[in-house]
């Protein structure tokens, strides 16, 4: 069971606290589920787990600070421009790390995009998904300046975005801040851009180690996400066991209000003859008090007769005897 929460909550994926294992674990859940193929054990475990991993999500910090060079990336972009949903993102290169800039972008608010790349069609195919312009490489220094945030992954061997290309922009910008994000290798953006006031270059090797950091952030909320685990699938266990022993319980209740329920026909039967209702009520309550102590008092007397230390122990903990 313990196995089940950890998976779900990522904290044994390969990226820890990866929010996407918990999605990837509920469609699981959803499709056993329309195969028919998850019975009432299961089906407890699943619920369990998934209270467990929501709490894990709201007391613990696992699933924060960023993971991704992608993501890291915004992340980074957020901490410098307060007004973010209103900015403009120009994306050089078409490759995976692209896309997934793309994705970010778009999550956090970002709806205009330009994306340059050699083959225009491959900039095409990201603009239709995700909205915004698809611009030739050679011209993406023309549209600079209309951009806040410039992202850059291709495979080129030498840079593509010169100081002078970033300068021209910065001057027609009036020199407001410029977020430029170099996640290629070897380096896409000359490494002396940002020596103009408010151009502000983060490479990957940056990115990186905000990346490390966040991991070793997220390594310290490990221990206490184990520990609601620990306590989720103790709840679950106990919860089994009392389920296995339900119909004993049911029992036991059935017999009392069998007692119950004679004994108070008796006392209706009499009260109906004309006996004295307080005597009724008296010899009410005295029936019911040696009826239902009987049994207990059996169990005592046996237990102490036997030297039973761990029943005596059971019986005056369900009877509160101090």
């Amino acid at each position: 069971i313990q196995h089940i929460m950890r998976v779900a909550a990522g904290l044994d994926s390969q990226i820890l606290g990866e929010p996407e294992i918990f999605g990837q674990y509920k469609f699981a859940y959803q499709e056993a589920q329309l195969a028919d193929t998850i019975g009432r054990s299961l089906d407890q475990v699943v619920l369990a787990t998934t209270q467990t991993c929501k709490k894990i999500r709201t007391h613990t910090e696992i699933g924060q600070h960023s993971m991704s060079i992608a993501h890291a990336t915004i992340t980074r972009a957020q901490q410098i421009f307060s007004d973010f949903e209103s900015l403009r993102a120009m994306l050089i290169g078409a490759g995976a790390t692209i896309k997934l800039v793309a994705q970010h972008l778009r999550s956090a608010g970002i709806h205009s995009i330009g994306v340059a790349n050699r083959t225009l069609e491959h900039a095409q195919s990201i603009v239709a998904e995700h909205g915004g312009q698809a611009i030739p490489l050679a011209e993406f220094g023309e549209h600079l300046h209309k951009y806040d945030l410039l992202i850059s992954s291709t495979n080129s061997p030498t840079p593509v975005v010169s100081k002078e290309v970033v300068a021209q922009a910065y001057k027609k910008r009036r020199y407001r801040p410029f977020f430029i994000a170099d996640l290629a290798v070897p380096r896409d953006v000359d490494p002396f851009v940002d020596q103009q006031k408010n151009v502000y270059l983060y490479t990957i090797d940056d990115l990186s180690a905000i990346v490390r950091s966040n991991l070793a952030l997220r390594q310290q909320q490990v221990t206490k996400a184990e520990k609601f685990i620990s306590a989720g699938s103790v709840d679950l266990e106990q919860n089994a066991r009392v389920r296995n022993q339900s119909h004993v319980v049911a029992k036991f209740r059935k017999n009392l209000e069998s007692i119950r329920d004679q004994e108070a026909q008796d006392a209706i039967a009499r009260l109906q003859a004309g006996e004295d209702p307080q005597e009724i009520i008296a010899s009410l309550a005295n029936t019911l008090t040696q009826k239902l102590a009987h049994p207990p008092t059996i169990a005592l007397r046996n237990a102490s007769a036997n030297g039973d230390i761990e029943l005596l122990r059971h019986l005056h903990e369900a009877y509160g005897i101090e």
